[in-house]
């Protein structure tokens, strides 16, 4: 039975896979042993996601800044925008939000998210990053590609008072 796994995809459910396997074999299946054996095959985190996040996001029209350890090869820091997002910052970025997610998706990653208001009190996104660690370098890396993407800086921030905020942006009140 586990072979026959492997001649499935990782986007077939695992929840698919032991109706299949019960109904072939004839016996009755633990989910949690089915989904423990669909995952050795194809793990939650594989090599090529960022790779094809970034692949998606270029192929639909965004914009993607991103960072390579040099070491690991792995990618560390990446800064997402579209051309809406441009639009919506050309407009209405003179104040901005920023937050953060913390550890709340598959990867464990935290997630920057950019946003304001527009004149209709609406939330508007301006960009998005995903980072592997919040320490002030990371930020600094952050805070740049935003600024070179947007060229210009906001009239307000409103933070969770991020000290990496405070030393990058001095002719913005925050």
């Amino acid at each position: 039975m586990i072979h026959e796994i492997q001649h499935f995809n990782k986007n077939t459910s695992p929840v698919q896979i032991k109706e299949f396997l019960e109904q072939k074999y004839k016996v009755e299946l633990s989910y949690r042993s089915v989904y423990t054996e669909f995952r050795k095959i194809f793990p939650l985190l594989g090599p090529e996601d960022a790779k094809e996040f970034i692949s998606w996001c270029e192929n639909n029209g965004f914009g993607v800044e991103m960072n390579i350890d040099d070491v690991s090869r792995q990618y560390t820091k990446l800064f997402v925008y579209s051309k809406l997002m441009l639009a919506h910052y050309k407009a209405y970025g003179d104040v901005i939000l920023i937050d953060s997610t913390y550890r709340v998706n598959k990867y464990k990653l935290p997630i920057v998210l950019f946003s304001g208001f527009t004149h209709k009190g609406r939330n508007c996104l301006f960009g998005f990053g995903i980072i592997n660690n919040e320490t002030e370098e990371t930020y600094r890396w952050l805070f740049s590609k935003f600024f070179q993407v947007y060229k210009n800086f906001p009239s307000v921030i409103v933070s969770d008072h991020d000290p990496a905020i405070e030393t990058i942006m001095d002719s913005t009140y925050h």
